[in-house]
């Protein structure tokens, strides 16, 4: 039996903080991602602007649906596996 494949997907919204959680609103609603799996607000190094990062495992292993065709099933990690990333990686991220 072959191990789960699983690949970590990184999403950052960045902008004012009313701009980011109208984001978030709309990608919830969309049932994209939960509006609590997302970081907390953090500065950049725009005065004004903010990011906040979602994570998700993506198994790369696929399963078949009732319909015969296959898809990717996916984790979200939620914050809270992602406090691994200190500052310095959040800073290497471009956000403009």
């Amino acid at each position: 039996m072959a191990l789960p494949q699983r690949e970590l997907i990184t999403r950052v919204v960045c902008g004012s903080r009313h701009a980011i959680a109208y984001t978030i609103h709309v990608l919830h609603n969309q049932g994209y991602a939960e509006a609590g799996d997302w970081s907390r607000p953090q500065p950049t190094q725009i005065p004004g602007e903010f990011m906040r990062i979602w994570l998700r495992y993506l198994n790369l292993n696929l399963k078949r649906s009732n319909s015969g065709l296959t898809r990717p099933l996916g984790q979200s990690v939620g914050w809270g596996c992602a406090n691994g990333l200190g500052l310095a990686h959040r800073s290497m991220l471009n956000c403009s």
